[in-house]
C-alpha cells in the first residue's frame, strides 16, 4: 500500500471536487480522481500499489464512450483508523456535501476491479436498507 494516505475519488462538480482536494492537502492525503474509464481497473492499479500495472488491469477493458459516468465516491487506501477518523470528521466540520459511497482498500479487495467494488457497495447498501 502506498506510504501516503491517498483518497480515489469520483464526485459530479468541480467545486466540490476542489474542497475534497484541499482538505487532501490540509491533511497530507494524496488524491486522485477516478472516472467511468477505470471501471474495469483493479483498485491497486488505480491507488498506484507496486505490483499492480497499468497494462495488466486494461487490456481487455472496454473502452465505450457510453460508459455510465461515475456515482460519487470515496475509496481509502493506505490510511490508518486514526487517519480516515480525522479525515472524516474535517470533512462533515467543513461542510462538504455527503458522498454515499465510500470504502477502504484492503488485502481482501485490491485485486477487485472499480466495478466489483461498485457492485458490493451497491449490494451492501441494499441489504442495510432492507434491515431498516
Amino acid at each position: 500500500m502506498p506510504q501516503k494516505p491517498t483518497v480515489l475519488l469520483s464526485v459530479k462538480n468541480k467545486a466540490k471536487e476542489e474542497q475534497i482536494a484541499g482538505l487532501c492537502r490540509r491533511l497530507g492525503f494524496q488524491w486522485k480522481r477516478v472516472d467511468a474509464r477505470d471501471r474495469s481497473r483493479t483498485l491497486g492499479e488505480l491507488a498506484g500499489i507496486a505490483g499492480f500495472s497499468s497494462a495488466a488491469g486494461t487490456q481487455n477493458a472496454p473502452l465505450s464512450p457510453l460508459l455510465a459516468p461515475l456515482p460519487e465516491l470515496l475509496l481509502f487506501s493506505g490510511v490508518s483508523d486514526e487517519a480516515l477518523d480525522r479525515f472524516l470528521a474535517a470533512y462533515r466540520q467543513e461542510g462538504i456535501a455527503p458522498v454515499a459511497l465510500k470504502a477502504v482498500l484492503t488485502p481482501a479487495n485490491v485485486r477487485w476491479t472499480l466495478e466489483a467494488l461498485l457492485a458490493e457497495l451497491y449490494r451492501e447498501r441494499a441489504e442495510m436498507e432492507k434491515q431498516q
